[in-house]
């Protein structure tokens, strides 16, 4: 066993002005301790060789309050770990796995049992705890090659080994809500599948030694797939079903939008007829003779026209309306079971929406069309009868004059 603990090794570190390169600096011989370990190193080889302390001032200088030069080697591995920075600790086997033992970190100046811990060493630890979770998804983890398997197609394997740019670049509430999704054992399992699914998606085309530091930067996609995928396995249902079924409700929505328009086809090839064509049989009449009847018929067909039309429109209107009901109750029935997953369908049922809306404005213009050729015929009507209507549907009328007195006479 050491005569000198890694605890005290931390206190000469603490003490220590580290040169901006290479291992050497200066110590303040703060305490009494820090002292005597340095005379300790100054005599006994074994103690200099296990923590790694080669003194290189005088050795009357160290006396309490002074500060002496030093070079700090790295200390017996069993004793713990001298790192300058967080990639220097990543380098070491196993650290990229697991927290070490006893560590001291130069840039940052902490330690594993620093209070409270510095953000680096947290999100170190936050790393650690989802390699951990990773682990556990993977086929298996092997902690002496440093790798995990994973399988899906294939093969996956992916090296653990990421650096202090990587931890420092993984999203902290993304790891926060993955580690708490599996906080419980309740569909462990299965959560693990999906987990382990989403990474290899993730991480599919990355090269071998990037993936994991792929993986991690891209938490956010990772905790966004996991928790889509565990929804839609708890309500028994997968993606891909789901969004067959709205594509598959799509196009029936979409051939029942396009029949509203089909169904009124014929009337509106009709609209031609009830404007030019009828209108051009309009014959001047000055009489009640057969020229005003067939006037009176082709006005009257017209407006049949425009009225059977109308109702014909009023119908596809109605059926509309039904359709636009409809989707928008699939539409919320989405939205209650499946809203992990809803945004990835508002744009189906917004197109249906705008075609829905497209389709009234098309009815309401053969609408406009219709009434506009009835209103043309009567205006033809008006223009070429030159005789009274009224007095055509009753002929006993024209019989009754009026006198420049008021007074009537009958014509005998």
């Amino acid at each position: 066993m050491p005569e000198i603990g890694f605890d005290r090794l931390i206190v000469v570190y603490d003490n220590v002005t580290f040169d901006p390169e290479g291992d050497e600096g200066s110590l303040h011989v703060a305490t009494v301790g820090v002292r005597d370990d340095l005379a300790l190193v100054e005599r006994d080889d074994r103690a200099a060789s296990d923590t790694g302390i080669v003194l290189l001032s005088e050795p009357e200088d160290v006396v309490l309050g002074a500060t002496v030069r030093v070079r700090l080697d790295a200390p017996k591995p069993t004793l713990g770990l001298l790192a300058r920075n967080l990639d220097a600790l990543l380098a070491w086997p196993g650290a990229t796995i697991a927290e070490p033992v006893d560590f001291y970190v130069i840039d940052g100046r902490y330690h594993r049992s620093t209070v409270p811990p510095p953000a680096d060493l947290e999100a170190y630890r936050r790393v650690l705890a989802l390699v951990g979770l990773l682990g556990q998804a993977a086929v298996f983890l092997d902690p002496i090659r440093r790798e995990m398997m994973f399988m899906k197609d294939g093969r996956m394997p992916m090296p653990v080994t990421y650096d202090a740019a990587d931890v420092a670049a993984t999203p902290a509430e993304a790891a926060a809500g993955l580690l708490a999704t599996f906080g419980d054992d309740t569909h462990r399992e299965q959560k693990l599948a999906i987990l382990a699914e989403v990474v290899v998606g993730v991480a599919a085309g990355q090269p071998r030694q990037g993936r994991l530091g792929h993986v991690l930067r891209r938490l956010d996609e990772v905790l966004a797939g996991v928790r889509d995928g565990y929804r839609l396995f708890a309500s028994e249902f997968s993606y891909d079903k789901v969004r067959s079924d709205v594509e598959d409700a799509r196009l029936d929505y979409l051939s029942k939008i396009h029949k509203t328009f089909v169904d009124v086809q014929g009337q509106m090839l009709g609209i031609p007829v009830a404007t030019v064509v009828v209108a051009s049989q309009l014959k001047p009449a000055k009489d009640c003779g057969g020229e005003f009847w067939i006037d009176v018929a082709v006005l009257a067909g017209a407006w049949v026209f425009v009225l059977l039309l109308w109702l014909a429109l009023e119908n596809q209107r109605l059926t509309l309306g039904a359709i636009e009901a409809e989707v928008s109750r699939q539409r919320s029935k989405i939205l209650s079971d499946y809203a992990a997953i809803d945004d990835r369908f508002t744009a189906v049922f917004d197109g249906l929406r705008r075609r829905i809306r497209w389709q009234r404005a098309v009815l309401a213009s053969i609408a406009l069309v219709g009434l506009l050729g009835g209103a043309l015929t009567t205006v033809g009507f008006v223009g070429l009868v030159r005789v009274d209507p009224r007095a055509c549907v009753d002929p006993p009328a024209a019989a009754i004059l009026r006198d420049g007195s008021d007074r009537l006479s009958v014509r005998l």
